[in-house]
């Protein structure tokens, strides 16, 4: 007999045993002895996979399967365990003739982004990543969002040398892609130390991701089951690759080219001899513009309490009455807004309403009697007028010969929308706002300093970073206009208000989901009802895992304008974002039911009571 023919016979090897079918004969496949197994026609990465899965327990009922290419045998088991929750598919499913389950197609490159997220258990796939004709380090991290907090995450590639080979063009034929990647259907063949770090960047740096054979197994089982020695540790194409997601894992949002370009205004000093000496002898004026921030009434708050020693410093904050947003948008708010009743901000005590005149006049009594000083505005509802009205205020200031600077504080894009969600869940913002209309219902678009920095110069706009405090960057910020605060005048005011917890969230968007179709009487007696609920204490707010993903392209849009055109730290704006799981979003707990029904309980006992 030829060496062909004995490689290629059947053999009964009695000391071998498959651990998928209880199978003693195996038969040579690719040149290797032995490789695949005559009962269920596994191969030797396809049976290390099925020991390593029984090993750590994922044979068991219930569990929600993602099976990319699946193996006929683990189709049966899974489909036996999880029923309607094993999910099958491969690109092209025509391929599978299962009496099992249903194989779905799926593209790796374009269908993942269709799923929901956090949505499996258990994750397989074996040597499937060198087949898509995209990024495989963006397919995981697809994967990683659909794997729920706790899931586990398996997976082969071909390893071949130190670093990955790749080619996606057109100009390789078939033949040309089986000389250089192994087969005519690859796209690349993976190294072990590129591999490595695709692994890093996506599952994290605190695991080990590649199984160790011997760690699970004697050598006498991995004989049994014919897996070669060359595959019982290190990285090999037989190497199953393991993952468990963090039960807090972060949503990554950092996925633009990080460029730190520097517009002229972040790069130049803050201001020359020159410009003190001018600035000296034209009074100033330091209009803060928001972003809408709950954090600026601490900061309002502050300049108010230390009124006198700010005096002192040289700098004048508006003592009127009214607030300053209301009042700058009285005074410049476009005419047909105000009269449409579409200000931000409206009276509920009773006094008669204030006139853009009377707003006008108190402005400019203000800056008549600064005399050298600089005054501070603080109106962050500037921030939704249009170019129009921002032009009409740079206009008027011009005519009084004021030197402006505009004044923005801006935070990590997230953070903004976290800060914004917390705000109006207090008021408006319902269940409805958290589906596919969230980009916009919490959209900031920090692009709209465009309207300022073409009525003002972007020479004077000052973007100042921060996060959970205004008051800091403020007082770094005045030394550069002239005036240096003595550190014991400029006292801070009290605690900023803990934040909503999440179940007080939930309950507040369902009130404002019922509102919606309410009349006024009742709009009206939820206010007291809004107030108790928002005091509900216990786990911090914090946004689906779904929403996070809505919100991402506008967020990357933010954090790309602010740091090239004022050059704002990329890092620092792209923060991962903490998330939850939908369900836990969505759903109720029983104990965030009993906390709510407490709250009720409380509530209708004081009413009552009074």
């Amino acid at each position: 007999m030829s060496s062909a023919a004995d490689e290629t016979s059947t053999v009964a090897q009695p000391q071998l045993l498959c651990p998928i079918c209880k199978s003693r004969e195996f038969v040579a496949f690719n040149g290797r002895p032995n490789a695949r197994c005559s009962g269920c026609l596994s191969v030797e990465r396809n049976r290390l996979l099925w020991m390593i899965l029984e090993r750590y327990g994922m044979f068991r009922p219930g569990l929600r399967v993602f099976h990319i290419a699946p193996e006929l045998a683990l189709i049966r088991r899974f489909s036996d365990l999880s029923g309607e929750r094993y999910h099958a598919c491969d690109i092209d499913p025509g391929h599978y003739k299962s009496r099992y389950t249903v194989v779905r197609p799926m593209n790796l490159c374009s269908d993942l982004v269709k799923l929901p997220s956090r949505s499996f258990d258990l994750i397989l796939h074996s040597h499937v990543l060198e087949h898509v004709r995209c990024d495989p380090e963006e397919v995981l991290r697809e994967m990683e969002r659909l794997l729920a907090p706790g899931g586990r995450h398996f997976l082969c590639v071909p390893v071949i040398g130190e670093y990955t080979r790749e080619d996606m063009s057109d100009s390789l034929t078939p033949e040309d892609r089986a000389k250089r990647f192994g087969q005519s259907d690859h796209y690349r063949v993976f190294g072990s130390i590129s591999f490595k770090e695709v692994l890093d960047r996506v599952w994290g740096k605190s695991e080990k991701h590649n199984v160790e054979p011997l760690e699970l197994f004697s050598a006498e089982e991995l004989e049994r089951a014919a897996i070669p020695a060359a595959a019982w540790t290190g990285l090999t194409s037989h190497t199953v690759f393991h993952h468990v997601r963090d039960l807090n894992r972060p949503v990554q949002i950092a996925q633009l080219e990080k460029k730190k370009q520097h517009s002229a205004a972040a790069t130049q000093a803050p201001s020359d001899a020159r410009d003190q000496s001018s600035s000296a002898r034209r009074p100033q004026l330091i209009l803060h513009i928001g972003a809408a921030l709950p954090l600026v009434s601490r900061l309002q708050q502050w300049l108010t309490a230390n009124h006198y020693g700010a005096l002192r410093s040289g700098l004048d904050y508006w003592p009127i009455a009214e607030n300053h947003s209301e009042a700058m948008f009285c005074a410049f708010g476009n005419s047909d807004r105000n009269g449409k009743g579409e200000a931000l901000l409206h009276r509920d005590n009773g006094l008669a309403p204030i006139t853009p005149e009377e707003c006008r006049e108190h402005l400019s009594d203000f800056l008549s009697g600064l005399e050298g000083r600089a005054g501070f505005v603080s109106a962050e509802v500037l921030w939704s007028f249009g170019r129009a009205d921002v032009a009409v205020i740079a206009q008027y200031l011009r005519e009084r010969d004021i030197t402006t600077r505009i004044v923005c504080f801006v935070c990590p894009p997230f953070d903004q929308a976290t800060l914004l969600a917390r705000q109006r869940c207090r008021t408006t913002l319902a269940l409805d706002d958290f589906g596919l209309a969230l980009r916009e219902s919490l959209a900031v678009d920090y692009r709209r300093l465009d309207r300022w920095t073409s009525s003002f110069g972007i020479e004077n706009v000052t973007v100042l970073p921060t996060e959970n405090d205004m008051i800091e960057p403020f007082r770094k910020f005045l030394p550069t206009i002239g005036i240096f605060p003595p550190p014991r005048t400029f006292v801070e005011s009290g605690p900023t208000p803990p934040p909503p917890s999440m179940v007080a969230v939930k309950a507040l968007l369902a009130l404002n989901q019922y509102l919606r179709g309410a009349d006024g009487e009742s709009k009206k007696r939820s206010r007291r009802l809004r107030e108790m609920l928002t005091n509900i204490k216990g786990e911090a707010f914090q946004f689906p895992e779904t929403g996070v993903l809505r919100m991402k392209p506008s967020l990357q849009q933010d954090a790309q304008y602010l740091s090239e055109k004022f050059g704002v730290d990329i890092d620092w704006l792209l923060q991962d974002c903490p998330a939850v799981d939908d369900p836990r979003f969505f759903e109720w707990s029983t104990a965030e039911i009993i906390s709510l029904i407490g709250t009720l309980n409380d509530i209708f006992s004081k009413n009552e009571e009074a």
